[in-house]
């Protein structure tokens, strides 16, 4: 299995750029490909790391998104310091805050913070969602999450989260834990298990393909080994991921521990 803190290669650092660019803006894969002039097979391919941009395409979507190319050589571990940073100040005290990286203009809007950190793949980052989402579960809009999710051809990672940090927040509750924390736990779990149940999983019969979430998935041979061995919360929700429900156990524990 591919090493996940492997840094990616210039060709790999644009497709994530062009990938972000496009979550960004929520388009899918479909209608950023028809603007291109290729096949959504074929941007899958390069979003994925099987390929890259022709220097036209790469100008087109500068022009498409109105950046400039100072976006895609921009340090991609910057982008992942500052929203570490970010997960850091909104409840995930485990998570290293450097004091060398720049500032994001703000935390304020949390539900962006979360939409930024279950799209990057990165594994550590998205557990610590769970701490993230327990402390501000007032301040996020799920159903408008869940509506950017699904515009960018994600629909099933919001609930695919949900489902785990509730599993999380249950076993944590069994451990006595403070009574201001377990009361703030309660009511996270509640919103977030009405948001899920609300959702509909794909049925066993269903056509939808896999859901590739960690980063480090770059080849068909790890996508299938780490399917293999999936949880059953992401077997339900079909996201190839090594998370379990214990990984945001963990950092719900470790946040605590972190603010004692």
């Amino acid at each position: 299995m591919e090493a996940a803190n492997e840094r990616p290669s210039s060709r790999q650092r644009i497709a994530q750029v062009a990938r972000t660019l496009r979550r960004e803006r929520a388009w899918t894969q479909a209608e950023l490909a028809k603007s291109l002039g290729i096949s959504q097979g074929r941007l899958s391919q390069i979003e994925s790391g099987g390929g890259s941009f022709s220097a036209e395409q790469l100008l087109l979507i500068l022009r498409l998104f109105n950046v400039t190319p100072a976006r895609f050589v921009d340090d991609i571990e910057d982008r992942g310091s500052q929203l570490q940073n970010a997960l850091a100040r909104l409840g995930a005290g485990h998570l290293y805050e450097s004091d060398q990286v720049l500032p994001r203009e703000s935390v304020d809007d949390v539900s962006k913070i979360v939409s930024e950190a279950l799209s990057e793949g990165d594994p550590r980052l998205t557990a610590a969602l769970a701490p993230v989402l327990v402390s501000n579960i007032d301040r996020v809009s799920l159903s408008r999450l869940q509506l950017d999710f699904s515009r960018a051809g994600f629909e099933r990672r919001l609930p695919w989260l949900c489902e785990n940090i509730v599993q999380a927040i249950k076993s944590e509750l069994k451990t006595n834990p403070p009574q201001a924390w377990s009361n703030q736990a309660r009511r996270a779990e509640w919103v977030l298990e009405q948001f899920f149940r609300a959702t509909n999983a794909p049925s066993a019969r269903s056509p939808k393909d896999w859901d590739a979430l960690d980063a480090g998935i770059r080849t068909v041979g790890t996508a299938l080994e780490v399917r293999k061995a999936a949880s059953k919360v992401s077997q339900k929700w079909r996201i190839i991921t090594s998370l379990t429900p214990e990984d945001f156990a963990r950092a719900l524990r470790d946040a605590r521990a972190s603010h004692p």
